[in-house]
């Protein structure tokens, strides 16, 4: 009769899988870094935890956020990179890497729109490279760098945003998911809301006001989220105006410009719970 292995045989077998995924690493390039660095191939278990993630996504969207974060930061190798510090940009040169190194470097694009604005008749379909993607961005150099922090001013309040750093989108899409889990039966329009001030607050760096100045990484996310909530309308809507301008050279890693039958057309890259599954 066949004897079952032991522990430490299934412990051997673990460290050498760990070995071959380290071994099997991708240099993913890191614009905020202006080099590569290395990320182990990705497991089962990262896998496993998307697919874990889509069944509270409806209800927790910061789960699947969460949940790619955690595996940007268990694959990467180089422990004296300071990732916190990484941009939202940075992020999504990470995912595009991953996804092209460990399930397909093709990827469909979706909510495909003409450029002119124009209704589209019928159904337009478009594949691309994600190698080739990224390698027209490495190309466009500082047009993907993140703009400069904009100050902005109301009567009697400064306010500075930029792009959230990864560290703090992390903090506070953990804070989030906290909020949405203890309030379970909040509605769509809670949540939305919820979710709205959320977003606005990981933009702000500082609030100025009565010759006083307030860092938000001096705060809690909840202390934070709580002064959001009490700046003026007039700001509020301010912030919401600048959320594009500081976005865009982060969108232009998810929205893709291609030509079919000179035609001109932008697609989308679906980050999202099929985003490492292969099609």
């Amino acid at each position: 009769m066949e004897q079952l292995q032991t522990t430490n045989d299934a412990k051997s077998v673990i460290h050498l899988l760990d070995q071959l995924n380290t071994q099997n690493s991708a240099a993913i390039w890191i614009p905020s870094l202006g080099k590569e660095i290395a990320f182990k191939q990705m497991a089962a278990k990262h896998q496993k935890d998307v697919i874990r993630t889509l069944a509270g996504t409806k209800y927790f969207p910061s789960a699947l956020v969460i949940t790619l974060h955690d595996i940007i930061f268990d694959t990467l190798m180089d422990d004296s990179v300071e990732k916190e510090n990484f941009t939202t940009i940075d992020k999504l040169a990470v995912l595009l890497g991953l996804r092209a190194h460990n399930v397909s470097d093709t990827i469909e694009l979706t909510e495909v729109e003409r450029v002119d604005g124009a209704e589209i008749e019928g159904e337009i379909k478009k594949k691309i490279s994600i190698t080739d993607h990224l390698t027209r961005l490495r190309k466009a150099g500082d047009k993907i760098k993140p703009n400069t922090p904009a100050k902005l001013s109301v009567p009697g309040l400064e306010v500075i945003v930029s792009l959230p750093k990864f560290g703090t989108e992390y903090k506070f899409e953990k804070y989030l998911h906290d909020q949405l889990r203890a309030n379970s039966d909040a509605g769509a329009d809670d949540i939305m809301a919820t979710v709205f001030i959320n977003t606005l607050t990981q933009f702000i760096q500082s609030v100025s006001t009565n010759g006083q100045t307030f860092e938000y990484k001096d705060y809690t996310p909840d202390d934070c989220v709580t002064i959001t909530q009490q700046l003026p309308q007039r700001m509020l809507q301010t912030i919401s105006d600048e959320l594009d301008p500081q976005s865009l050279p982060a969108q232009k890693f998810t929205k893709v410009p291609f030509t079919q039958d000179k035609v001109k057309y932008i697609g989308q890259i679906p980050i999202d719970g099929t985003f490492f599954l292969a099609e």
